[in-house]
């Protein structure tokens, strides 16, 4: 037998069944739409946030890729956190001039196999001791810098040019399109 005062009988019938799925599914929209506001937020104020539309590419004015001296090195170089680009054209102009440095950020192995000009191999992922050998004694000082890497996506370049400006190198560019564009336009498979 059983006593009554010992049994708990939940009535049902007096709640809705899908009421636990409809503040789940309302926490889950303000959760995820709070989500998405602070990843805009954080896109919009963070200097290399994915940019929404894209941006046509713009190039360095020709007259900074000449040395002159009359022009300070603050006025030439990048004062901003951007490295400014250079196109195919100005790097075909600029391949033999003295006073230009091609600098080649892909892997040593590809550089042997191929590379723009005379460009000099700095590849960012070497021993730190070798790498930091090329910057201080095998790259000239006072000179205007180009870099490149495998162009698109690649970040190989970005990367030594931040380590030389790092070491206070000035008039460093960035040929963004890279070693892609110039093997389609040069014929080079």
């Amino acid at each position: 037998m059983v006593d009554n005062k010992d049994v708990i009988v939940y009535d049902t019938d007096h709640y809705p069944k899908n009421k636990k799925t409809k503040v789940s599914t309302k926490n889950i929209l303000v959760i995820l739409s709070i989500s998405v506001f602070l990843a805009v937020l954080f896109n919009y104020f963070n200097p290399k946030g994915i940019t929404w539309f894209p941006q046509p590419e713009t190039f360095a004015d020709d007259s900074l890729l000449t040395k002159s001296t009359e022009s300070s090195s603050d006025e030439i170089s990048s004062s901003d956190d951007e490295f400014k680009s250079v196109s195919y054209q100005q790097v075909k102009a600029k391949l033999n001039d003295p006073e230009v440095v091609l600098i080649d950020a892909r892997p040593v192995e590809e550089y042997e196999e191929n590379r723009i000009g005379n460009a000099m191999s700095c590849f960012p992922y070497l021993d730190e001791a070798e790498f930091m050998q090329i910057i201080l004694e095998q790259i000239p000082r006072d000179k205007i810098y180009i870099i490149y890497c495998h162009g698109g996506n690649c970040d190989l370049s970005h990367m030594v040019a931040e380590r030389m400006k790092a070491f206070e190198f000035t008039d460093i560019f960035i040929y963004t399109a890279g070693w892609e564009e110039w093997s389609k336009k040069e014929g080079i498979n």
